[in-house]
């Protein structure tokens, strides 16, 4: 949050200090799709590589291309289908207001995830997917994203009422269905995190 509020220029991208960009030409590829086609926000691919294991590299892609309305973008982000991370693309300054920041001093199970739903509340624009990887992300045995201590029922529950809070439109049935189909999909993948610790 404090990156963003120093920033003073207009575009965005976010690199995990034990990540890296997966070539020299990942930022300018995704510039070149945001500016020639106006966009809000370009994503691109990632590639997934697994600690200690040989065969552990593989590409994290979309199951859809192309540009999207602000719309249609939030519907993606609501389903359990979407994979965008802000450390996998570039997005306008002017989209980062102090409301699509997780509450201080709360840690939420994804926080990528609750970002990406509240920007696009400041959607304006056009946002690009494309399956071309610009990001290496490295997945390291005890982190936080394999073995998160948040991933639990009650850091869920509060996740879901922030963003029925602070979501456009959280109170219309379409999106209640989706926030309950991600709800499910959440509570089933925070079962199977728990189940694995005994195994």
């Amino acid at each position: 949050r404090r990156g963003v509020e120093a920033s003073r220029g207009e575009w965005i991208m976010f690199v995990d200090s034990d990540d890296e960009l997966h070539d020299a030409d990942a930022v300018a590829f995704l510039m070149q799709k945001a500016m020639t086609l106006d966009l809000d926000i370009a994503y691109g691919s990632n590639i997934r590589m697994i600690e200690g294991k040989s065969d552990g590299e593989f590409e994290s892609r979309f199951d859809r291309e192309g540009e999207y309305t602000p719309k249609d973008f939030r519907d993606y982000v609501l389903s359990p289908a979407c994979i965008c991370c802000q450390w996998g693309c570039v997005s306008r300054r002017e989209l980062w207001h102090s409301d699509v920041f997780p509450p201080t001093g709360v840690r939420l199970p994804s926080e990528d995830v609750y970002t990406d739903m509240l920007l696009c509340n400041h959607l304006t624009r056009n946002v690009g997917l494309y399956n071309r990887a610009v990001y290496n992300y490295y997945m390291v045995a005890g982190s936080l994203s394999l073995a998160s201590p948040y991933q639990t029922e009650r850091l869920w529950q509060r996740f879901y009422d922030e963003l029925e809070r602070r979501l456009d439109g959280a109170d219309t049935p379409a999106v209640q269905r989706a926030l309950n189909v991600r709800k499910i999909h959440n509570l089933c993948v925070s079962i199977c995190l728990l189940n694995a610790k005994f195994l």
